[in-house]
């Protein structure tokens, strides 16, 4: 039990600081969690926004004008001086191959959201490297899946395999690899085009696979978990499906089909790993 003393240094303490984050890239997932952050004033803060351009958000909450607001940044020197606690990467896996050693060395956490950077071998190694190096920390998020925290259970449990499906309206993988596997244009029903490695799906579709690449590092590793990717013209969204057999039991798992454009796990998920870090309840 502490003292006099001790309980006066504690009542002089004050209340806990709040949480200084910032964005590297500010598309549609920068800006939601930019309107979420904005939305909570005794929460976690913005202080930078790193970002080369804009998406169009018409159909997202309105954020803060990182012009208006002064949050804009130059570089990431700029970005780095702004001294965040975390960054939250949201642009891609180039961005987050290159600002990691740089963030992480300078002892600022990142959430990275471009997680199909894993997949390549040379981004893999960056990243690992950085981590390992610190100390800054890598906090991969719970994603568009939401269910990092099980598979992770799963796997100190013993996992005896992941499946990993992925299946989106056919426009969604028009402009990807998908277009020479299957004709889209003439699809009356789902239609798988891929089957493989997660490692193999990502290093393919990397601006589509990050949730498969989140469900490979939770479990067995990106060549262990199989991915299968399907076109659905009757689909209005993205819809997910994981089946895990583990020393627990099997795990089954359905998200979706989710409307699109509409609210996103992805950035809900950054938004309750930020809240978890400023708590002092932390879930």
């Amino acid at each position: 039990m502490p003292g006099e003393a001790g309980r006066d240094d504690l009542r002089a303490a004050g209340p806990r600081p709040r949480l200084r984050c910032a964005l590297l890239g500010y598309g549609r997932i920068g800006r939601l969690i930019a309107a979420g952050l904005a939305a909570r004033p005794d929460g976690p803060e913005l202080v930078g926004i790193l970002t080369r351009g804009s998406a169009d958000t018409a159909a997202d909450p309105a954020p803060p004008d990182p012009l208006e607001t002064g949050l804009a940044c130059a570089a990431l020197d700029d970005l780095v001086a702004r001294r965040p606690d975390m960054v939250v990467e949201c642009a891609s896996t180039a961005a987050l191959v290159g600002a990691a050693p740089v963030l992480l060395a300078a002892g600022i956490d990142m959430i990275p959201l471009s997680l199909a950077a894993f997949a390549d071998p040379a981004g893999e190694t960056v990243l690992r490297t950085a981590a390992d190096r610190g100390p800054g920390r890598i906090l991969v998020p719970s994603g568009a899946v939401g269910a990092l925290g099980l598979l992770a259970a799963a796997a100190a449990a013993g996992l005896d395999s992941v499946r990993f499906v992925q299946s989106y309206p056919p426009a969604v993988w028009r402009r990807t690899p998908a277009a020479t596997m299957v004709d889209l244009d003439r699809l009356d029903g789902p239609v798988a085009f891929f089957r493989g490695s997660a490692r193999a799906a990502a290093r393919l579709f990397p601006h589509n696979l990050n949730a498969a690449t989140g469900i490979a590092l939770a479990g067995l590793g990106l060549d262990a978990t199989e991915v299968e990717l399907i076109a659905d013209p009757n689909l209005p969204g993205v819809r997910y499906e994981l089946a895990a057999e583990a020393a627990t039991g099997p795990i089954r798992l359905v998200i979706g089909p989710r409307p699109d454009p509409g609210p996103d796990l992805t950035a809900y998920s950054v938004l309750a790993l930020l809240a978890g870090r400023a708590a002092a309840i932390a879930l």
